[in-house]
């Protein structure tokens, strides 16, 4: 019988290649092929459900010989397919306002630049539809061990079908904070590579209500007791007169043009600033304590300072790839649980895949 024409929409993909697929692509027997052969396969696909379509995700270099230095180097290569069922009321725009976030979830999986610039539609098995995007990637080359392999069956499949419903919500946010982590991982400056990743510890601290909801000085003073009001402790500080007047006669040794009037601006600046949201520091560790994770050390999270203000990478101990390391390592492990991702993952710090499992959050 002969087979049933092809309807499909079928978008190309710059650069993606895992090490493992979970199902396989059967191989049609030559003409020539000898009486009772068997075909061969390909294991090269992935099956997932998004937005309640069926996709299939092709790895196209399955199969093929490994590809030598010079084929890689300067090119972004089309090594992938992602497929789904054509309907009757597709419209192109809506079939990319899902594709295109896909391809960041891929891009930030596999740690390198998946875009989809060509798209085609297939109908009754003729070509129906063409189109071709300009899209901005990176080399094939460019980028660093995939963040999630799939060396165990079905985790890039369970990965995409956590994901997607999470950074729906907030995809204008989600699409920036992934091309932060994709843009760390491409490119080679050790410098750059921390730049952006604690740019990411900031955004993920400033991401969460607890931390936009001000009262830190107020919640600082209160330890076992019910914080103070911010404006009681403001009027405590203003009415003390002889506070005051430490306070303006330190100020005014190295700064003799010092007056109360700029003691008084100073403290209610300050406090109102501090008050309005937690530090770096306090603000990432808030963060790690609710998904389950180690509390970094003050000390390593305030290498980001000296960095983000001058440019030098200084970490306290003189290590500055374990520092780079440890840090991506941080911040790849606090978006995979903002992800609602369970499974391996590759961890640059450790050199292992290491099983993620969600702390409640």
């Amino acid at each position: 019988m002969a087979a049933e024409p092809s309807n499909n929409w079928l978008f190309s993909l710059t650069n993606f290649s895992v090490t493992l697929c979970d199902e396989k692509t059967e191989l049609p027997l030559p003409k020539d092929a000898p009486q009772g052969a068997k075909p061969g396969w390909l294991l090269n696909r992935i099956n997932f459900e998004v937005e309640g379509r069926q996709w299939v995700l092709i790895d196209k270099l399955v199969g093929q010989r490994p590809l030598p230095r010079s084929e890689t180097e300067g090119v972004a290569l089309f090594s992938g397919e992602l497929i789904t069922k054509s309907r009757q009321n597709d419209r192109i725009d809506d079939l990319l306002a899902i594709v295109d976030p896909l391809c960041m979830l891929l891009s930030f999986a596999v740690s390198r630049d998946v875009a989809a610039p060509d798209v085609y539609r297939e109908s009754g098995g003729k070509l129906s539809f063409a189109q071709r995007r300009a899209t901005r990637v990176h080399l094939f080359n460019q980028g660093r061990i995939p963040l999630i392999d799939n060396s165990n069956h079905g985790e890039l499949q369970s990965f995409i079908e956590a994901a997607y419903p999470r950074i729906k919500p907030q995809m204008a946010w989600w699409l920036k904070t992934l091309d932060f982590f994709v843009q760390s991982r491409t490119n080679h400056f050790l410098e750059i590579q921390s730049a952006l990743l604690n740019i990411l510890l900031d955004r993920i601290a400033a991401s969460h209500p607890e931390n936009r909801a001000g009262g830190e000085v107020a919640r600082l003073l209160a330890r076992d007791k019910d914080p103070i009001p911010m404006g009681e402790v403001l009027e405590k500080l203003l009415k003390n007169v002889d506070f005051k007047a430490k306070l303006t006669a330190l100020f005014a040794e190295p700064l003799p043009t010092w007056t109360s009037v700029f003691t008084e601006r100073y403290i209610l600046s300050y406090l109102t600033n501090c008050n309005r949201r937690p530090s770096f520091s306090a603000g990432i560790q808030r963060v790690c304590k609710k998904y389950g994770e180690p509390e970094p050390e003050a000390s390593f999270l305030g290498t980001r300072n000296k960095l983000l203000h001058e440019g030098d990478l200084d970490p306290k101990d003189g290590e500055v790839l374990k520092y780079v390391l440890e840090l991506d390592s941080l911040v790849s492990r606090l978006l995979l649980r903002m992800l609602g991702y369970t499974g391996h993952y590759y961890d640059l710090a450790t050199r292992a895949n290491v099983r993620l499992s969600i702390a409640a959050a």
